[in-house]
């Protein structure tokens, strides 16, 4: 067994490892890594200078190896997901067939493989990215960058598992709501014809109080009887009068009565039907925000 120096092949950190081993995990940015890769990447990126007893680090910021490095520092260090997007994407657009740009803007997408909560449209391109990176990577590789893979997948699918119980529930409580929505609206409309009714009514009461042949008729017939009982015809004539005169009376004032009984009645009606069609709105209000709920889960399920 001998400690070498060896740089992880995912974020570049310098590193020491036992080169008897075939893998090990970087303490760095936790993924796992062929450990002669790891040597030869410090090898191939680190050169001594002969002239000095101390170690010289070469770096060519133009070199995939170096941008690479940068990129992993400003997503894993800085949490720059922007920036190390950026840098990904130019060594994909430098070298296409490095695993490690298509897996460094899968990282960058989902913020180092912890954004969970990401809409399917952004999964989609994290994956797109991710199944790139397995096509141009060795299957050692492959191996190593499955497992953190597989933990984000698990991350996601307990988010989106989350949601579709909360579509589910608004779903479920829309359903209720356009049950009580009917409900309302067969009431109100209920309340609305037993409003025409009263007001039909109202109409039909003021006719009879508009009619003048009983009022005036009546009223002639009984000032006759009256003058005729003073003229001589007798107490009977003048007791027939006012009989007449009480009964026009009696018309009018119960003519007063249905007609201000009619009022309260729509008054009240009135009352009842503003209570229903606030409910009424309200229950419209409720589903409509539901389903403004439920558009907004579908970008994640």
């Amino acid at each position: 067994m001998a400690l070498v120096a060896a740089k992880c092949t995912m974020c570049g950190s310098e590193l020491t490892v036992d080169n008897s081993l075939k893998s090990a995990k970087c303490p760095s940015c936790d993924m796992e890594y062929i450990v002669q890769d790891a040597i030869n990447y410090h090898n191939t990126y680190n050169v001594t200078n002969i002239g000095h007893a101390d170690q010289v680090i070469v770096k060519d910021e133009s070199s995939i190896d170096a941008r690479i490095e940068n990129a992993n520092t400003y997503l894993i260090t800085h949490e720059d997901y922007s920036k190390a997007k950026e840098i990904f994407q130019s060594v994909v657009n430098d070298k296409s067939g490095d695993y490690r740009g298509w897996w460094g803007l899968a990282g960058a997408d989902s913020r180092n493989f912890t954004y969970f909560d990401c809409t399917k449209a952004e999964f989609d391109n994290i994956k797109m990215n991710v199944d790139r990176a397995f096509k141009v990577a060795s299957p050692d590789i492959q191996a190593s960058l499955r497992g953190k893979w597989n933990q984000y997948m698990e991350g996601v699918n307990g988010f989106r598992n989350k949601k579709v119980i909360e579509h589910n529930e608004y779903k479920a409580k829309i359903s209720s709501d356009m049950e009580r929505k009917k409900v309302l609206e067969n009431q109100l409309s209920g309340l609305h014809q037993k409003k025409n009714n009263l007001l039909k009514e109202k109409e039909e009461n003021w006719r009879r109080s508009q009619r003048p042949i009983l009022t005036v008729g009546g009223g002639i017939l009984a000032f006759f009887f009256i003058l005729g009982g003073i003229g001589g015809s007798g107490p009977v004539a003048i007791i027939i009068g006012l009989a007449i005169i009480g009964a026009l009376i009696a018309r009018f004032v119960s003519l007063q009565s249905r007609n201000s009984s009619i009022e309260q009645k729509i008054k009240e009606n009135e009352r009842s039907s503003n209570s229903v069609q606030n409910d009424l709105n309200n229950i419209v209000k409720e589903i409509l925000r539901l389903e403004e709920l439920m558009n907004n889960l579908n970008k994640y399920i």
